[in-house]
């Protein structure tokens, strides 16, 4: 197509030429106004290629860059969350009014203690349930907020079943850290079905201390005993191990759990360093049965320094 545009320019152009060479050949008349002859040429040229563009442009309609097609594009839907999906349930809990109740009747390392720095201690919280509902071992003591002070575990479960209006020891070993101030963990008891139920802390400073914290860190009597003699009035000298974590004094009251022996026992046992000593509580026992098996149930309440009682009655005494 451009290559006919262009001879047809090229035709008009040599006949342009070809007028004004015949016009200026012939006789000599009266002067006329001069006109241009190149202006003469661009007009026709500019003339006739108007005439070929509106030519063209009859013909071919051209087709505009950019101009927006009618190209489908595909719609994305979204995907039903619900159908196949499994609807979340909320578990409740249920339970009796009054059913968990949770005290504090006395505890190691009271709130307040001075430690020193990377010193190791023994927590203990004697807690009573005053609720309705018998703690299982399912129970356990949980850690829930502050600081760690090193306990090994976030949980410490309880090791023994725990009646309404009785009580039981959690005990987690800590350790006071290397630099001084105010350190305090948040506790709580929680069910074997996810319920907290009382608030138990352990608050300690930690700074310049001339001896470690003393405290009995435990009470136990041997795991069997045997050759008692069992007539209901002879007494039985039964040993009973205190443990201390440093040196003091330890005041204490035995009772007989089961009323074998008459009153309780009072006394005080001096440590001059941290260890284990032996008392003696007498117990009286009542003619056995056929087993020859006695209970040897003893409560030790450690007055000074702990404030705390300790069970024993793991033990089953063989008479003669």
């Amino acid at each position: 197509m451009r290559t006919q545009t262009m001879k047809k320019i090229t035709c008009i152009f040599i006949f342009a030429m070809f007028l004004l060479t015949a016009c200026s050949g012939g006789a000599k008349e009266e002067p006329t106004p001069t006109v241009d002859n190149a202006s003469i040429i661009a007009t026709s040229i500019a003339q006739t290629m108007q005439v070929m563009a509106e030519t063209q442009t009859a013909q071919v309609t051209p087709t505009l860059a950019g101009t927006a097609t009618s190209a489908v594009v595909p719609t994305i839907t979204p995907a039903t969350t619900s159908a196949g999906l499994p609807t979340a349930t909320v578990q409740t809990v249920s339970l009796p009014t009054n059913c968990l109740i949770a005290g504090l009747a006395s505890e190691t390392i009271p709130d307040g203690t001075i430690v020193a720095k990377g010193a190791t201690f023994t927590k203990t919280w004697s807690i009573t349930n005053g609720g309705t509902c018998t703690w299982n071992t399912g129970y356990k003591m949980v850690f829930q907020s502050g600081d760690l002070l090193g306990a090994t575990s976030e949980s410490v479960a309880l090791t023994q079943n725990v009646a309404p209006g009785t009580m039981t020891n959690v005990s987690i070993k800590m350790t006071a850290p290397s630099t001084d101030g105010w350190y305090t963990g948040n506790w709580q008891l929680q069910t074997d079905g996810g319920v907290n139920v009382g608030n138990f802390t352990v608050s300690i400073y930690v700074g310049v201390a001339t001896a470690a914290p003393f405290s009995v860190t435990s009470v136990t009597y041997p795991s069997s005993i045997s050759n008692l003699t069992c007539d209901g009035s002879t007494s039985n000298p039964i040993p009973i191990y205190i443990t201390t974590d440093a040196a003091g004094t330890v005041t204490y009251n035995l009772y007989d759990i089961n009323g074998y022996s008459a009153g309780k026992l009072n006394g005080e046992k001096p440590f001059t360093s941290a260890g284990s000593q032996t008392i003696y509580y007498n117990m009286v026992f009542p003619v056995p049965g056929a087993d020859k098996l006695v209970d040897v149930d003893i409560q030790v309440y450690i007055d000074t320094p702990n404030h705390q009682d300790f069970y024993l009655k793991e033990l089953d005494g063989k008479c003669k």
